[in-house]
């Protein structure tokens, strides 16, 4: 498998990083996320799910080593940074074909800048080959991405139609310094208050969205208790 990128224009790259309170910051008005709105399916979703047992969470455990940051950032792949489909434009993964990616406007900067305040780390439901060469293209020196996770560490639903990315199975890390940003909730369904949502993204010019999403990381940094800030920002528990 292969992979092709395409890149943003210069023009969305160079798009002034607008007021947060429009995108991402937007459910910090919704009294209660779970009620109705774009997250109404996951929150369906979840209610099915059955909580992970101890055993499929220590086999899939890891260690990240040393702390060099306060807080660990994951960060999903597919539909958050990069969007990637087959020649005929297919939105399929795990292929041992050639995939058109699309790097998402503002992923190469959002991974340099917040390299320097977060430890980063890739957390895909993608096959091991796709997670790194897809990391490859957005850190291409490979000085800002720590680590890469991938299908592998999620753990299945029980009727096997849905991936979800328990933080528990990193050993050296406490869930109060660990937050994970995806376009898709059931992703860390069990970890809510560490979640960060974000639009999907097709490969839509003019997408913003990694733009607000940086500003409101950088600024959460700032925070005594990012997770707990995050929690009450999102309102997903």
């Amino acid at each position: 498998m292969s992979l092709r990128t395409k890149s943003a224009s210069d023009s969305d790259l160079r798009c002034c990083i607008k007021d947060t309170h429009t995108t991402t910051k937007s459910t910090r008005t919704n009294d209660n996320a779970a009620a109705s709105g774009p997250y109404f399916e996951d929150f369906q979703i979840i209610k099915g799910l059955v909580p992970p047992t101890l055993e499929q969470i220590s086999s899939r455990q890891v260690f990240l080593g040393e702390r060099t940051q306060k807080y660990t950032l994951f960060l999903d792949l597919d539909e958050t940074l990069v969007s990637s489909r087959t020649a005929s434009g297919q939105f399929r993964l795990n292929l041992s074909c050639e995939l058109v990616t699309l790097v998402r406007p503002y992923a190469r900067e959002l991974i340099e800048k917040l390299s320097s305040i977060y430890e980063l780390v890739i957390f895909t439901a993608a096959d091991q080959g796709y997670a790194m060469k897809a990391a490859e293209l957005l850190d291409p020196h490979g000085k800002h991405i720590r680590r890469v996770l991938w299908k592998d560490h999620c753990i299945p639903s029980s009727d096997g139609l849905y991936s979800v990315k328990d933080l528990r199975i990193v050993a050296d890390r406490t869930l109060s310094e660990m937050l994970i940003v995806d376009n898709s909730l059931v992703s860390f369904a069990f970890q809510m208050a560490n979640g960060i949502a974000v639009s999907s993204f097709y490969g839509k010019d003019g997408d913003t969205e990694l733009g607000f999403l940086l500003t409101y990381l950088l600024e959460l940094h700032e925070e005594f208790d990012a997770v707990e800030t995050n929690k009450a920002n999102f309102n997903f528990c």
